[in-house]
């Protein structure tokens, strides 16, 4: 009945315990409900599932427990599956985010869009373009942290940049792209944005991304910069992304 020794105990064992035992874990953490230790238990549990050696035999123990459960119980399963990663994890995520029950698809594409690898990009892709509609945009948005957060390669980043603007419905997810781009700058993303620059209700922020990467690669590609920069100036209605702007195309022809 002591907390403070129930939840050492509890945090011993997300350490400790081994994959015989992590099926108890589980059923221990749903058993709990919303009770006191309930936090501890389940920070425990991620700690364990980052642990397992197997970890598609560990995804089986939770996967298998979300048939039955609760919305409530459903969504803190497949939370742990962020921290088990691997194929089987994945699979069993993809199944719930295709489901017909709303509160399945709904803890699936939330877990998707936290996942700890980029190997979930190719499903959250799918899912943005094809999926439920009502986690289409969860899901373009998590596809798009993908790009934004991970170390992937100069090429990958800009394909996957062109898919995420092409699935997008909404400028709001079209905008996030644009700022991604300059987080890799790059005279190819640069060729990307300034299409956008005629588009009313893009044209500020792919001034302003525009800029950014021109900023970093003039001295690598002053032609195109200058090129870019003709056109942000022609456009733009940001005093600050003009005269920024206005400083590169003299950069470029001094280079």
């Amino acid at each position: 009945e002591d907390r403070v020794l129930r939840n050492s105990a509890i945090e011993g064992l997300g350490m400790t315990v081994g994959l015989k035992d992590f099926p108890q874990l589980v059923d221990n953490m749903l058993a709990m409900g919303s009770s006191a230790s309930a936090n501890s238990m389940k920070e425990a549990l991620r700690k364990a599932c980052q642990r397992m050696g197997d970890r598609d035999a560990a995804a089986k123990v939770l996967l298998d427990r979300t048939v039955s459960a609760s919305a409530v119980a459903q969504t803190e399963l497949m939370d742990l599956l962020v921290y088990v990663g691997g194929e089987q994890a994945l699979a069993g995520l993809k199944s719930a985010a295709e489901s017909n029950e709303d509160s399945a698809a709904d803890a699936a594409t939330r877990a998707l869009g936290k996942w700890l690898t980029p190997d979930a990009a190719p499903l959250l892709l799918e899912l943005a373009t094809s999926g439920n509609t009502k986690f289409r945009v969860r899901c373009l948005r998590g596809y798009i942290r993908i790009i934004r957060q991970f170390g992937l390669k100069s090429g990958q980043r800009l394909q996957m940049s062109k898919q995420a603007f092409a699935a997008a419905t909404r400028d709001e997810e079209r905008k996030l792209v644009l700022d991604t781009l300059t987080r890799f700058p790059l005279v190819q993303g640069l060729s990307m944005i300034t299409p956008h620059l005629n588009t009313p209700s893009l044209s500020e922020d792919a001034s302003k991304a525009a800029v950014r990467i021109g900023e970093q690669i003039v001295d690598h590609d002053p032609k195109s910069v200058a090129a870019a920069m003709k056109k942000v100036v022609a456009v733009a209605k940001d005093r600050e992304t003009v005269d920024r702007a206005q400083v590169l195309i003299a950069r470029s022809t001094s280079n």
